[in-house]
């Protein structure tokens, strides 16, 4: 029997798990000025949520909203957010003032820092207690609808999936289109496929002071071809001055679905059967009654929790900022969660009054059990590759256990007859840990050689090891499907070592009132070292040792790469600003590859 007809209805489907309001409503309206003039790109977030938009060219917004007294907060870059409750109303024109006290805040440039006033390019900054109002397990998280050009998609609901992140829309076609991430001046990249572990979960929201993401070319032109897709500038929190602060910070939650598709129940889909194939196929489909839910089999309530321990303080020449958190999110899948334990320290002190050296490390290690959640393919087949797909392609008449109590194949039920779709829970049964121990350290001096004139540098280093543990169990194939290669397994180990030093030379000055000045130069050189030893087994006898005995299979293949990279840059910014109302800035950059060849560079200006 086949059921290709069946598959149709749920082939077009995005499997992603989405949280659901109960009950909703559709609030409309235009966001203006001071003058009237309507306000392209301004933020409209539901207030304690991750549910946002922006509005369009002509200021108007349209945004799904609970219907209750939700609260909609209106911001936008240089004016005084507005918090607006719903109520009955569903249609609103908000005015927005402008903030003037927010241009003298400083915020966070490519090499230093900068009045909120002096920035000529498109800058926006995102404090911590923005970025943790809701529950997050990712930085990027805490960026979804607060930043206008800014489009956050989650790519797997997962625990620990990867997050995308596009600054002013998609850049490339074939090649990434994700921003440079700077944290703490050291830089991290996040891969963006599908069901990958995102990079930006392994550190902590709570450790995070501010995020200032970098828009336009004038403020990405700093970081070179590297900064084409945008730059996001993570800072984390440093000591301060004063009394020693203790602090507790946690959380205790259940996920649950909000919402499941309808589908067929076993008396219908036996019915629909019957029709399609214009025979007899269940002689008395009412008896087959309501059946398997599979829906019900592969989802759960799902604890999320985190706990977190800092101590803050320090004196007049030491400062430091010491924190330890643990993390645990269970996937609403089954046999599917996420562990964070994070260890970080920031260190300043000041030598003389000349002199200033400090260090930011952070260690974690995070292990990830992952099961395919979805697919970016409409193909049947792919569709039922990953978890969700399977339990909406699996037949309501088929079960999951035999009377033993034992997971059943499909191969195996009704004589083969629903082989191409799979028991969804034999995918929740592989075997997929990816365990990651991960450093960011950033160690710096900074010395005053003049008045306005300092010289500051850096050495950074990135230490990363990834260990994947995967196996494909025997059992979860159906017994006539079993043959030499049946089982599977493999260990992968993934060593990345990242050493940049910077040199940073900057000169300010102000002339009385009218005039402004500052230079800023940088050398950077960086060398990246990779290397993957990878072991795949296929043909195991049984399913006693998984995969920590490879060398029983009776196919072993081995493989091992080693790569290294070399990245030399020179920079120069020079930033002009008269009577704090005209401002000019210029950058330049060259950038040396070991990529091209000798003595070829690719320079940005």
């Amino acid at each position: 029997m086949k059921t290709k007809l069946f598959m149709l209805f749920f082939s077009i489907f995005c499997f992603q798990i989405l949280p659901a309001f109960s009950q909703q409503t559709t609030v409309r309206g235009k966001v203006l000025d001071e003058s009237e003039l309507p306000l392209p790109g301004a933020n409209v977030l539901i207030k304690g949520t991750t549910v946002g938009t922006v509005t369009d060219m002509d200021g108007n917004f349209t945004i799904n909203a609970p219907a209750n007294e939700s609260v909609i907060v209106f911001s936008y870059l240089g004016y005084l957010s507005k918090e607006i409750v719903i109520g009955s109303q569903t249609s609103f024109t908000v005015r927005l003032e402008p903030d003037l006290s927010d241009l003298d805040e400083v915020i966070v440039v490519g090499y230093g820092t900068q009045r909120k006033i002096e920035t000529t390019g498109a800058i926006a900054s995102i404090k911590a207690d923005e970025l943790v109002q809701t529950p997050i397990a990712n930085v990027a998280q805490g960026l979804q609808g607060r930043i206008a050009g800014v489009q956050v998609v989650q790519n797997s609901s997962a625990p620990g999936g990867s997050v995308s992140v596009r600054v002013r829309g998609t850049n490339s076609i074939r090649g990434s289109s994700e921003p440079l991430y700077i944290i703490d001046g050291v830089q991290v990249s996040n891969g963006g496929g599908i069901n990958d572990l995102s990079p930006l979960s392994t550190i902590n929201p709570n450790d995070i002071a501010s995020v200032e993401v970098l828009k336009d070319a004038s403020s990405t032109a700093i970081y070179g071809a590297r900064g084409a897709n945008g730059v996001v500038i993570v800072t984390t929190k440093r000591g301060t001055s004063g009394r020693t602060v203790v602090t507790y910070d946690g959380y205790y939650g259940v996920q649950q679905t909000g919402k499941q598709l309808d589908m067929l129940d076993a008396s219908q889909f036996a019915e629909l059967e019957n029709e399609v194939y214009k025979r007899v196929i269940f002689d008395n489909p009412s008896a087959e009654g309501v059946g398997t839910n599979w829906q019900d089999v592969i989802f759960r309530d799902a604890p999320i929790q985190s706990h977190q321990l800092s101590v803050m303080g320090g004196n007049q020449k030491t400062q430091f900022a010491l924190s330890g958190n643990f993390f645990d999110q269970e996937g609403i899948l089954l046999n599917s969660d996420f562990k964070r334990y994070s260890l970080r320290i920031n260190l300043d002190h000041k030598i003389n009054d000349r002199v200033k050296v400090g260090t930011s490390i952070l260690g974690s290690q995070n292990i990830n059990n992952s099961i395919p959640t979805g697919s970016t393919s409409l193909d049947g087949a792919a569709i039922t590759s990953s978890m969700v797909g399977a339990a909406l392609g699996a037949p309501p008449t088929l079960q999951p256990f035999d009377e033993n109590g034992n997971f059943w194949p499909f191969a195996d039920q009704v004589e083969g007859g629903y082989r191409e779709v799979v028991n969804p829970l034999g995918l929740s049964a592989i075997t997929n840990t990816t365990s990651t121990q991960r450093i960011l350290a950033n160690l710096f001096a900074e010395f005053e050689i003049a008045k306005g004139l300092t010289y500051k540098a850096t050495f950074n280093a990135v230490l990363q090891n990834d260990l994947n543990d995967y196996y494909s169990p025997l059992y979860i194939i159906g017994k006539g499907d079993i043959n030499s290669n049946s089982g599977t397994g493999r260990k992968i180990n993934r060593d990345l070592n990242t050493l940049l030093h910077e040199s940073i030379i900057s000169y300010s000055k102000r002339f009385g009132d009218i005039h402004s000045l500052k230079f800023t130069g940088v050398f950077s050189t960086q060398s990246d070292q990779y290397r993957v030893n990878q072991i795949n087994a296929s043909g195991f006898p049984n399913d006693a040792t998984l995969n920590e005995a490879l060398q029983v299979a009776q196919n072993i293949t081995a493989s091992s790469s080693r790569q290294s990279e070399r990245l030399d840059s020179y920079m120069g910014r020079v930033n002009y600003g008269y009577k704090d109302k005209l401002f000019v800035d210029l950058t330049a950059r060259t950038d040396g590859s070991s990529k091209f060849g000798q003595n070829r560079h690719n320079t940005e200006k």
